[in-house]
């Protein structure tokens, strides 16, 4: 498994606007000339949020926006009152805080994915959490093993965050995003993580499921990718 965090190095800070056009891709089915390779593996995954439109069909561009209205609405209100004045006197509350600006990468997008020969271990693979198994195909197991990849890099589960499993490349691979604020808790600093870092904390998802891999490729993968090593 590859864990990439993508970052692109923009001049100004992200909008609503970028959400929903990720969301839009993210969302969109498109089919490929091989039947196995088609992108959409399953319908989104969400945490902590909710969808009042279908994220597919006519509604697609309706779902997308309500999701980047709903993170951009939870990054503002993370921040509500965590400054130094909170509770302390002349402290003029909640309202004070309300309008606070987003940090310019309030949202993060990581990609999950897993080797071409580890796509039959998707399948079923042995879970040494026990957690509850609501469903059995490769496509919830993926974001399932996302999930605890996520933990190791200590992703909050109070933080919104939605997961979309994507087939159309010879590897299976899960999209997350999700915010960076977080309740109660500051920052969710996930931009200060390593190449070597991602790469051990793959490593150990993948031997904790017995997901088949071949390291060799996998470290050539790291050296071609571009990270954001320490990105502001």
């Amino acid at each position: 498994m590859l864990i990439k965090i993508i970052n692109f190095k923009r001049k100004s800070p992200r909008r609503p606007a970028d959400l929903r056009r990720l969301f839009g891709y993210l969302f969109t089915p498109q089919m490929a000339a091989e039947p196995d390779l088609n992108r959409l593996l399953g319908p989104p995954e969400l945490t902590h949020l909710v969808l009042t439109h279908r994220p597919w069909g006519e509604e697609l561009e309706l779902a997308a926006n309500d999701l980047a209205n709903q993170l951009d609405s939870y990054t503002r209100e993370a921040g509500v009152c965590q400054r130094e004045c909170a509770g302390q006197p002349g402290c003029k509350g909640i309202r004070s805080c309300l309008g606070t600006k987003r940090p310019p990468n309030w949202y993060t997008h990581i990609v999950f994915s897993f080797a071409p020969m580890s796509t039959p271990d998707l399948t079923a693979p042995p879970d040494t959490h026990k957690t509850p198994r609501r469903h059995f195909s490769p496509s919830a197991n993926a974001v399932r093993i996302a999930k605890d990849a996520l933990d190791f890099m200590g992703w909050s589960e109070t933080q919104p965050a939605v997961f979309v499993v994507h087939g159309d490349k010879a590897h299976t691979h899960v999209h997350v995003v999700t915010t960076v604020p977080v309740f109660g808790g500051g920052v969710w600093d996930v931009f200060r993580f390593s190449r070597q870092q991602l790469f051990e904390i793959a490593k150990i998802c993948t031997e904790a499921f017995e997901l088949s891999t071949q390291t060799p490729m996998l470290q050539g993968y790291y050296r071609r990718w571009t990270n954001i090593n320490n990105a502001s």
